[in-house]
């Protein structure tokens, strides 16, 4: 992200794409000064409730699955096999398996609500 920032591309980006990856950057590298402050501000610069949302929890996953990553070792593919499997994720792309997506329709999406309580 600093080259994005460094190299003014992020004034080919939308005041509201720049707020979320502002955000996205906080949240994997200072993830404990995060608070209603932040999210205000988001709000503020136009980001949905539901981008909001989703950008929260794309990072969440994200940062989740890169640190799992991490503390077990996983095996990074190389070059070759992210190629053999590139016709498949074009195919289907990151879609979920069908029980998860099952799940997704049952349980209720998940709300940002304004706490009264700040940081």
């Amino acid at each position: 992200m600093d080259a994005v920032f460094a190299d003014g591309a992020s004034e080919l980006l939308s005041k509201e794409a720049n707020a979320a990856l502002r955000f996205v950057e906080q949240m994997t590298l200072r993830p404990e000064l995060i608070g209603r402050t932040e999210i205000d501000e988001m709000r503020k610069l136009g980001v949905s409730e539901e981008a909001i949302i989703d950008t929260a929890t794309v990072c969440a996953v994200f940062n989740t699955i890169d640190r799992l990553a991490d503390a077990f070792a996983f095996h990074v593919p190389d070059e070759i096999a992210f190629d053999r499997a590139a016709p498949s994720l074009v195919k289907r792309g990151y879609a979920l398996p069908g029980p998860v997506v099952w799940l997704t329709e049952i349980l209720p999406a998940p709300r940002l609500t304004r706490s009264k309580r700040s940081r």
